[in-house]
């Protein structure tokens, strides 16, 4: 009897950890899917308007991220850092995004 009760306990400890890793990964899948947006919609509005970091903060406080850094280059590329606050730790990625070729 303490043979199966000692392997169920296992199961449980295994099948928790998987769990908690998928978790970790599917929370940095969507942190690099918000720094891909927002770093879109920055080099969009860095060709148009000049103003990609001001449209990038905006865009990340649309999608529940804080926006850590940002810089903009002379070709139009927009590089962002975010920040999602997930689990006891927040979730950081970093995005860059701008013309195919220099203007």
């Amino acid at each position: 009897m303490p043979l199966v009760v000692g392997l169920v306990a296992v199961g449980v400890a295994l099948a928790l950890a998987v769990a908690g890793l998928a978790g970790e990964a599917a929370r940095d899948a969507r942190a690099q899917s918000i720094a891909d947006v927002i770093a879109l919609k920055g080099a969009f509005a860095e060709r148009r308007e000049g103003s990609g970091c001001a449209v990038a903060g905006e865009a990340a406080a649309a999608n529940g991220a804080h926006l850590i850094g940002c810089s903009a280059d002379a070709d139009g590329d927009v590089t962002v850092t975010v920040e999602l606050d997930a689990g006891l730790l927040g979730v950081r990625a970093v995005s860059r995004a701008g013309p195919a070729f220099a203007p």
